[in-house]
């Protein structure tokens, strides 16, 4: 029995440590799971810490490029840190939805912002690899990603990923989950979101595609840079086709749809280089410049602004085409450049801008960042000054007559000259004008005083440094073409100066108006004196250097041309219609050919633009007109009722006009709006007093009533002064007493 026992208690033994073992083996095994959830969970804790803070997914909108409109309607361009223009869910096509769900998580519909499947799927694929190729990751996690996340594969991103996805889907329908993810995804050549990519590939809207086009644009996402049609054409191709087949696995084609699209040939709409990218691209530089000083970069690249301008894009057509033919036309002289400018001088909006005869090649806005010397059309500040001022008394006017002969400023060794090199008797300040003639500007200059020149050119708009020397009154400091252009503008409106203005409203992406910019207008010179300047300028058409603009009716202008022919000019305007400065040279001031001028360089460019600028406003006005009278008895828009403002005040300046003519017609005499009566007589060119029939040369002047001549002409004597002309005559009346002309 005893060896029975023995064995008895043996096991007895052997079961306690049994149990023992497998006590300490459950205790084990405890403490190792308390550790691994401990482990999990403060991993868990430490990924939630690292979560971005600053999302919100019920007030988040993709970035949005800012899009830069003109006056007539047209998209000059859109400038973006992300090429982006979103689009609403119901514009986006079905067969998009459909293969972008089959391409890239086909369990979309029902999973819950991470699929497990897909994980699982993903762990073997990168086991059998033996790297990491499969994410496993769902549209929800790619849209976390691309939001809020970096592109890194780490674990911890893809935890921040996946909590990420399932707050979204918590928050957002799945329609709405595809909305942002197909407005936010990447799709390659700087594309972000569908309508944006689809304009870039196929020139068109989403809504547009075909099956095959949208299983393409389904098909970059996975690796857009390299997958671009542009970059590699037979990848797109195939990359497409596996998108087809995906789509008739699933059912959401036929084999017979999916054939077809196949078969379907890719047609691209072609990459845009440089001078594409926008239109008016000097132009939008400068609203950009205009924006940067007004609004941080954020939301300019980034907050889908909408920006309307002032330009008139039928304008800037003209402009860029007048520019580019006139300097084509000029090359014997050696002008390479030019720029032009146009302004509506009643509001100072800017209606074209050309800053160089190509874009693309430079972007160097010669018509605002250049200063090139602008020769004798500075002498517009001489002689507002002279008039403005009563220089050489009470009587000055366009008859006063200034000394032609040889003359050195005193005090200095500046001896100015003529162009043609002849000097001799006095003319008139309106022939000094006309025929643009040196050597009286630089003595009218001394006479008014170089700094009260200097006062006047900045009252009318000059803004750069003027050198205060005798040569000013030539032209001798530097000025962009812009400010020339807004200076001429003052003596367009009557003495009123519009400060020169590109942008008129901004909206933001949902169209609510965040700021409207009005016009900055102001009175600068009397009526009396703008209305004499005016005269001399018309004078510069009608008998002057500037007769090679004479077809234009009313308009008035200046020639310049620098002493070494490094710099010529055109500056024009149309009362109360548009003021336009031309320019051509060279970006390095380098002398050009002689001959080359201001009125054969710069003229014929200044003539076919306004020509073709005058018929585009006629033909807007009368738009304008047609559509209010086709909305009588109906509600109309704000934008309807700012041009019915416009229609009116053409209409009132046009009436304004038809009045000033019937009174010259009439010679009643009638009081300015400052209540000074200007009369109009023909006077002697050469003697300056009352016309007779036996002058050779006349010519018509507007005076202040009281200081206009009153005696007849001593030089030619005969019969009584001729009564007031007709406003044919004044326009072809020529004069013959210019014994020197510099243009």
């Amino acid at each position: 029995m005893r060896p029975r026992n023995g064995r008895i208690v043996r096991r007895s033994r052997k079961r306690s440590k049994l149990r023992t073992a497998l006590a300490y083996i459950q205790l084990a095994t405890l403490l190792l799971c308390g550790t691994l959830v401990g482990l999990g969970g403060a991993a868990m804790y430490g990924v939630w810490k690292v979560l971005p803070r600053n999302y919100n997914f019920k007030t988040y909108s993709p970035i949005e490029a800012t899009k830069i409109y003109s006056s007539d309607g047209v998209m000059l361009g859109s400038v973006y840190q992300e090429n982006r223009e979103v689009v609403p869910f119901k514009q986006i096509p079905k067969r998009l939805i459909d293969a972008t769900v089959a391409i890239e998580d086909k369990r979309f519909y029902k999973h819950v912002g991470v699929d497990l499947h897909g994980i699982a799927r993903a762990v073997v694929e990168n086991v059998r690899g033996r790297k990491l190729t499969q994410g496993g990751s769902t549209l929800t996690q790619q849209l976390a990603r691309n939001i809020y996340l970096t592109q890194r594969k780490t674990l911890s991103r893809k935890l921040q990923e996946a909590m990420l996805a399932i707050k979204i889907e918590r928050t957002y329908s799945k329609d709405q989950i595809l909305e942002l993810y197909l407005n936010q995804v990447f799709y390659g050549s700087s594309a972000f979101g569908v309508e944006t990519a689809s304009k870039v590939y196929f020139g068109k809207s989403v809504k547009d595609l075909t099956l095959a086009q949208c299983a393409l644009l389904a098909g970059l996402p996975q690796s857009p840079s390299a997958s671009s049609p542009y970059v590699n054409r037979e990848r797109a191709i195939r990359r497409r086709d596996i998108v087809l087949d995906r789509m008739a696995e699933l059912d959401y084609i036929t084999e017979e749809e999916r054939d077809q699209a196949k078969a379907e040939p890719l047609r691209l709409a072609g990459r845009r280089t440089t001078r594409k990218m926008y239109k008016a691209g000097y132009f939008v530089d400068y609203v950009l410049k205009e924006m940067r000083a007004r609004y941080p970069e954020d939301l300019i690249y980034k907050g889908g602004l909408r920006v309307y301008t002032t330009l008139n894009y039928a304008m800037q057509q003209e402009a860029e085409r007048a520019l580019e033919e006139g300097i084509r036309n000029a090359r014997w002289t050696g002008a390479r450049q030019g720029a032009l400018v146009c302004i509506d001088p009643e509001t100072g909006y800017i209606k074209a801008m050309v800053g160089g005869v190509d874009y693309g090649q430079s972007q160097y806005n010669r018509a605002v960042q250049s200063r090139p010397q602008p020769g004798s059309s500075f002498k517009i500040f001489v002689y507002t000054a002279v008039m403005d001022q009563k220089a050489f008394g009470e009587n000055t006017g366009p008859h006063t007559m200034i000394s032609n002969s040889r003359y050195t400023v005193p005090g200095t060794d500046y001896t100015p000259k003529n162009y043609n090199g002849r000097y001799g008797r006095s003319v008139s300040i309106r022939t000094a004008v006309a025929q643009s003639i040196n050597v009286p500007a630089v003595r009218a200059g001394q006479e008014v005083g170089i700094r009260k020149v200097i006062e006047y050119a900045r009252v009318m708009g000059v803004k750069v440094p003027l050198a205060p020397y005798p040569s000013l009154a030539l032209g001798a400091s530097g000025i962009p073409p812009i400010q020339m252009a807004s200076a001429y503008g003052v003596i367009a409106a009557g003495g009123r100066r519009a400060e020169p203005m590109a942008i008129v409203k901004v909206e933001n992406s949902e169209g609510s108006i965040i700021e409207t910019i009005q016009p900055q207008v102001r009175t600068v010179l009397s009526a009396s004196t703008a209305s004499t300047m005016d005269s001399l300028f018309r004078a510069v058409v009608t008998s002057g250097t500037g007769s090679s603009v004479r077809g234009i009716p009313e308009a008035r202008a200046k020639t310049g041309t620098t002493n070494d022919s490094k710099s010529v000019w055109f500056i024009g305007y149309i009362p109360h219609k548009l003021a336009t400065a031309v320019w051509a040279g060279n970006d390095q001031p380098v002398p050009m050919r002689r001959g080359a001028a201001g009125s054969t360089v710069c003229g014929p460019i200044w003539k076919q633009f306004t020509e073709q600028a005058l018929a585009i406003q006629k033909r807007w006005t009368d738009t304008i007109v047609s559509r209010r009278q086709g909305q009588d008895g109906e509600s109309r828009t704000d934008t309807d009722r700012d041009n019915e403002r416009r229609r009116n005040r053409e209409e009132r300046r046009e009436r304004d006009r038809d009045r000033e003519r019937d009174r010259d017609r009439d010679n009643d005499n009638a009081p300015t709006p400052n209540e000074e009566r200007i009369v109009r007589v023909r006077v002697c060119s050469e003697s300056q007093e009352l016309a007779t029939p036996n002058c050779p040369s006349t010519y018509v002047e507007s005076f202040v009533s009281g200081f206009q001549p009153t005696s007849r002409c001593s030089i030619h004597g005969g019969a009584p002064p001729r009564t007031e002309p007709s406003p044919d005559e004044d326009d072809s009346d020529t004069s013959t007493d210019s014994p020197g002309v510099s243009l």
